[in-house]
């Protein structure tokens, strides 16, 4: 038995729609997405200040300095200023907002030996705020762990 031309148009074309439906329902599915922040309109109207807390990173006469340590699976972060009043260490994972960690920034403490044993392999970034003398300061490093 041969089949008409036009029912093989029709069941390709029922085969596209069905495909198609079960990758939206796969798309609607997912809810684990966390690219951007749950504050980035917050962040993206405060950008400005953020690349003016980096020029004033750049012009300190000695810079911070983020190395990770791979044997010992920690990051040292040496903050060579004792005049900082207060700031954070994020390491921030752009595939998953749920493994960012958060460490506060301790008045007089210059370097920090932080333990990364628990965060799970891959690209990270490690940023860096702080306030010193009414000025805030910022810097970025990039990670592979």
């Amino acid at each position: 038995m041969k089949i008409s031309w036009g029912y093989k148009v029709v069941i390709l074309l029922g085969g596209f729609v069905a495909f198609m439906s079960y990758l939206v329902s796969i798309c609607v599915a997912q809810d684990d997405i966390h690219l951007v922040d749950k504050n980035y309109y917050k962040e993206e109207l405060a950008y400005q200040e953020r690349i003016d807390a980096i020029a004033r990173t750049h012009a300190l006469a000695q810079q911070p300095l983020v190395e990770y340590q791979k044997e010992e699976k920690k990051i040292k972060v040496l903050l060579p200023y004792a005049a900082i009043e207060q700031g954070e260490v994020l390491f921030y994972r752009p595939s998953d907002a749920r493994l960012d960690k958060r460490i506060a920034i301790q008045r007089g403490q210059t370097e920090y030996l932080l333990d990364v044993s628990t965060l799970l392999p891959g690209y990270w970034e490690v940023k860096i705020h702080w306030m010193m003398d009414g000025q805030r300061y910022y810097m970025e490093k990039k990670l592979y762990l």
